[in-house]
């Protein structure tokens, strides 16, 4: 089938780049083109037309444009659409939806991110795990030339010489860059990451503190039926505090391991009973 060039899929596992090859598409798009175009993200669950949405996305104090003008935009090639991770969608029929966009052509330019393989009327582009020469080639892209082979050992050592996704890989190198020692599995590289991410100072928590709230706050995310999805700060500020008065996990030793927590904001964590692996533990509350 004949595929328009200005429709593209981009389709792969969770963690292989979809989303930033996306957004690097958008950006050469922008740049290269003669005359300047809108890009707009829609990255989470729509419940209105995806026109209305999209004007909605262009609000501007109390101005905002009407379907019809967003419609008029899109078909003219003045707005370029992201359509971000739409397998993760919580809306029936959004696979659907964006087809619809690309029969008709609604928008002039649409790039669709997914899990699942691309219909014909879109150009279809597969990216994946890294491995043999696509490993190397990567990490000679973020890696000074004279650290390279040192680099594709520790990476050997946490794959154990299985293909890696390139979000873990670039973890791994910045780790490296930063100076930390490479963990051996990939539960301690999103660990060290999450870690990271925690306030330093006074007042700040605690690494072990900070790691269980991550933990709780990405259950939260997951809970109804592991599919990712957003949640609001209040969502997951009450299932922090609904936590209380005790969770239970299951340890990587098949223990059951009390945990009190805390439901005021600020306070601390009480220390489970038995040393738990972070990522192995799945908590339910009783």
């Amino acid at each position: 089938a004949d595929h328009n060039p200005e429709l593209c899929w981009i389709s792969g596992p969770g963690g292989c780049g979809k989303s930033t090859l996306a957004f690097h598409m958008a950006a050469l798009a922008k740049s290269g083109l003669k005359r300047s175009i809108l890009p707009v993200l829609l990255d989470r669950d729509w419940k209105i037309p995806i026109l209305e949405y999209v004007a909605a996305c262009l609000r501007l104090e109390n101005r905002q444009p009407t379907a019809a003008m967003v419609a008029k935009m899109a078909s003219s090639g003045r707005i370029f659409l992201v359509l971000d991770g739409l397998s993760e969608r919580r809306v029936a029929d959004a696979a659907d939806q964006a087809l619809v966009l690309a029969q008709r052509r609604t928008f002039r330019y649409l790039i669709v991110t997914s899990r699942g393989d691309s219909p014909e009327s879109f150009r279809s582009i597969q990216v994946g795990v890294l491995d043999g020469d696509r490993l190397e080639s990567f990490v000679q892209a973020y890696t000074p030339a004279d650290e390279v082979r040192e680099a594709l050992r520790d990476l050997g050592t946490l794959t154990r010489g299985r293909p890696i996704s390139p979000l873990f890989a670039r973890l791994t190198l910045d780790l490296r860059q930063a100076g930390h020692s490479v963990p051996n599995s990939y539960p301690h590289l999103v660990q060290e990451y999450v870690d990271g991410l925690r306030p330093r100072g006074l007042g700040a928590l605690r690494r072990d503190d900070f790691l269980r709230a991550a933990r709780l706050a990405a259950f939260t995310c997951v809970e109804d039926d592991l599919a990712p999805r957003q949640v609001s700060s209040e969502y997951l500020r009450g299932s922090l505090q609904g936590a209380m008065p005790m969770t239970f996990v299951a340890c990587s030793k098949g223990n059951r391991c009390r945990l009190t927590l805390k439901a005021q904001a600020g306070q601390r964590f009480k220390r489970p009973r038995c040393s738990t692996s972070l990522f192995k533990a799945v908590f339910w509350r009783p």
